[in-house]
């Protein structure tokens, strides 16, 4: 008698849509991670992929992106990750997102790794299906479903840097494009991978860097910053963008974004604060001071992602030009969960042209109508969390305002 031995390995369970022709996943984004797809016969596999790294106990954020060949549908969208590498997605708190209704356009959130996943490579499966609740295995008729693989670490890929004491001094709050982030005395070094910032090619970002004291003595501290570019889990010496001698209070400077930046994608930012001197090493210890570690979607609204190094320099001044000129325009709240108000200065009127763009790109809303008052709210209840940028025309120029939606 011969005993028949066959592969006795677990397999993922199948899931699927029979038709992808009306609505299909466009993006899945998980942290810095991006991958873009189209239309499938209702099924693809990524897990070939470059894993989308996660470390346990931090926060991140994610984002899924529908694309459609003509009416926009709403759908539900469900995330699952084998947490414990047992192949299959069933164990408590392997469904990491479930929307409760469905919903146009995409879905973003953060999502935090329990400190009990087990170390290493394992799966994570995406579904998108119309009009109707979602389970990880199983067919269902309209939508698409997308496997990648996750590597769970347990500390972070990118080298440490930290001020060894914040008995003295630390960074108080970071600003970028008046989005405000407050992070207080963390012991040395910050890592907030949910940090909601946006940075515009072509045109100067306002950055505010304000150092908090104990007591009433303020110290003279150097700040630096470094960018990912090239997402190699490492700061360069030719990622270094900003630097500045020791000076007292907040600083206040301009930031640029090289064309090499893909717009729509994220970047991981270093931000560095030393009493007495600038640290030019992105992994160096130091006596006082504080290092703390942001995210920033790169946008593109003047079109500048395939121009030249040249090209995008004489643009940049341009830019600044046309926005000195234009009326000074702001929105609040930012972040905005339930509407944004346009404010101007000086009372002047609301433009009445506007138009509304999500991180991918793609047009949320637009007016050409006359707007009353001197302020005017547009509601943004039904928006997915993520990053947008409101554009409004101001005699024949666009002003861009970046600002998110966080529910």
């Amino acid at each position: 008698m011969f005993l028949l031995i066959g592969n006795i390995n677990a397999q993922y369970c199948s899931a699927t849509a029979s038709s992808s022709n009306y609505e299909w996943i466009k993006s899945v984004r998980v942290s810095t991670s991006n991958n873009y797809s189209g239309s499938s016969s209702g099924y693809q596999d990524f897990t070939s992929n470059t894993p989308m790294n996660l470390i346990t106990g931090e926060c991140h954020n994610f984002e899924v992106q529908a694309a459609y060949s003509g009416t926009e549908y709403p759908e539900y969208f469900g995330i699952w990750i084998d947490l414990n590498n047992d192949d299959d997605f069933f164990d408590a708190g392997e469904n990491i997102f479930l929307s409760s209704t469905s919903i146009v356009g995409g879905v973003g959130s953060n999502i935090v790794i329990p400190s009990t996943a087990t170390l290493g490579q394992t799966r994570m499966r995406v579904i998108m299906n119309y009009n109707s609740n979602l389970m990880p295995c199983g067919s269902f008729a309209y939508g698409e479903v997308e496997d990648y693989t996750v590597n769970i670490l347990s500390s972070d890929p990118f080298c440490n840097s930290s001020g060894n004491s914040t008995a003295f001094e630390y960074i108080e709050s970071v600003s970028i494009n008046n989005v405000h982030e407050f992070s207080g005395d963390n012991g040395g070094y910050n890592i907030n991978l949910c940090a909601p910032f946006y940075l515009n090619m072509g045109m100067s970002n306002s950055v505010e860097l304000t150092p908090g004291y104990y007591g009433s003595s303020e110290y003279p501290e150097g700040w630096t910053i470094w960018i990912d570019y090239n997402k190699n889990n490492s700061f360069e010496n030719n990622e270094l963008v900003h630097k500045n001698h020791t000076s007292y209070g907040t600083q206040t400077f301009n930031l640029y974004v090289r064309p090499e930046a893909i717009p729509g994608e994220i970047y991981r930012m270093r931000i560095s604060m030393q009493y007495s001197n600038y640290q030019l090493n992105p992994c160096a210890n130091f006596s006082y001071g504080e290092v703390e570690d942001y995210i920033f979607v790169a946008l593109d609204p003047l079109g500048v992602a395939n121009l030249s190094e040249d090209n995008f320099s004489t643009r940049d001044h341009s830019a600044d030009e046309e926005i000195s000129n234009i009326t000074k325009i702001s929105i609040s709240p930012n972040p905005a969960s339930d509407f944004i108000q346009i404010n101007t200065f000086n009372n002047s009127a609301i433009p009445k042209t506007y138009r509304i763009i999500n991180g991918s790109g793609q047009l949320m809303e637009a007016s050409s109508q006359n707007r009353s008052g001197h302020n005017s709210r547009i509601d943004i209840l039904d928006y997915p969390n993520g990053y947008y940028i409101l554009q409004i025309k101001t005699m024949d120029t666009w002003e861009s305002i970046p600002f998110v939606v966080s529910h």
